[in-house]
Parts: structure tokens; C-alpha cells; sequence
């Protein structure tokens, strides 16, 4: 039982996964995270970048 209790998750108590499996989600979750915010920066720049353009045109 000892070993066991090691190996839970210290986020979930092992209700569902080991510390490992925990490990791998957060850094996967972290991974996407900034995937997405890379890509929606990128949109908002190029919408903020156009909106610019406008206005020194005028």
C-alpha cells in the first residue's frame, strides 16, 4: 500500500491518475495553452495592426 500511496496524484488523491499521468496532462494542458495564446496574439495583432493602418491614412 505504501508504494501505491506514492504513486496518486497529489492534485486528484489518485482518485483517477498517478503523480505521472498528472505530470503529462499539466504539461500538455501547458503545450496548448501557449499554442492558443500564440495564435489569437497573432490574430489580434493583425486585427490592431489594420485598425492602425485606418487611422493613419486619415
Amino acid at each position: 500500500m505504501g508504494v501505491a500511496k506514492r504513486c496518486q496524484g497529489a492534485i486528484c488523491g489518485g482518485h483517477c491518475c498517478t503523480n505521472a499521468t498528472e505530470s503529462e496532462l499539466r504539461l500538455k494542458s501547458t503545450a496548448e495553452f501557449e499554442r492558443l495564446l500564440h495564435h489569437h496574439t497573432n490574430s489580434l495583432r493583425g486585427i490592431l495592426k489594420s485598425t492602425a493602418n485606418l487611422f493613419q491614412s486619415e
